[in-house]
């Protein structure tokens, strides 16, 4: 399967309700691939693992391609060590990286949260899932992922959701 680049030269795959990013850069005289893998447990989405670990490269371009044929075992990994929010409670992306991250996995995740959901279950499931990012703009990540004009419309959703203590 093709992984999608986004500006930040993230890699993302899309496979059997897993979502996967990678990051690859240079750090000292080599490269690192820091990978993010979430998916939907029991109804629920989750960050379900952080891996970061050195690549081989002759180039940045090079170990991005390597990073690509991992991506079986990395999921593979992911799954059997799913810890759930415990997990990464107090592991978060870069600054830099998060809310880049934070709609790549939303958006991949798309097609199962809007279905058969309310807008309140929906945006709910959006804001639980987004802050494990460690995201603050989380209203502006759901607007630009769903593409709602207004991002007053979103706080009030937020709002509805946590009236009805789904948030």
């Amino acid at each position: 399967m093709n992984a999608l680049v986004n500006t930040e030269n993230l890699l993302m795959w899309v496979r059997d309700g897993r979502v996967v990013t990678v990051d690859v850069r240079k750090e000292g005289q080599g490269y690192v691939a820091e990978w993010w893998i979430s998916g939907n447990f029991e109804g629920d989405l989750h960050v379900m693992g952080v891996m970061k670990f050195p690549i081989y490269g002759d180039s940045e371009d090079d170990a991005r391609q390597r990073a690509g044929f991992l991506l079986d075992d990395v999921l593979y990994i992911g799954q059997v060590f799913y810890g759930g929010d415990g997990l990464v409670g107090s592991i978060t992306p870069d600054r830099s990286k998060r809310a880049g991250l934070a709609v790549m996995h939303l958006a991949g995740h798309w097609k199962e949260v809007s279905t058969g959901l309310s807008v309140a279950e929906r945006t709910a499931k959006e804001y639980k899932f987004l802050r494990q990012f460690g995201v603050s703009n989380v209203a502006q990540i759901i607007r630009d992922v769903e593409g709602v004009e207004s991002i007053r419309t979103v706080h009030e959703r937020i709002f509805l959701a946590k009236q009805k203590k789904l948030i």
